[in-house]
């Protein structure tokens, strides 16, 4: 039986690129991320980079503390929306605290 999350990961134009963030995650053989901006629809550039994934058994705590080990240079562009087992919709997961 599964329990997948499925993942979508905003950040900035510019930031890292998936491959050093991949790095990061790679832990208990983590899949990893794709961007999917190179196949985006209409005739202009995503002003922001989407990264995509759905992983089984999701510790999204554990993936919201790699997240925040990044040295974003825009960490106030960062967005991290999941959809959780047998969910219906997204939703968005808060990374910042005020201070941080």
């Amino acid at each position: 039986m599964s329990q997948v999350t499925s993942v979508i990961l905003t950040t900035a134009a510019g930031e890292i690129d998936i491959d050093a963030f991949n790095e990061l995650w790679e832990f208990d053989g983590a899949p990893e991320f794709a961007d999917h901006a190179p196949i985006s629809a209409g005739d202009k550039h995503l002003e922001c980079n989407v990264y995509l994934g759905a992983f089984n058994y999701l510790n999204l705590a554990a993936f919201v503390a790699t997240i925040k080990k990044v040295e974003w240079s825009f960490p106030n562009e960062v967005q991290l929306f999941v959809q959780e087992h047998n969910s219906v919709r997204f939703r968005e997961v808060g990374l910042w605290e005020r201070g941080e």
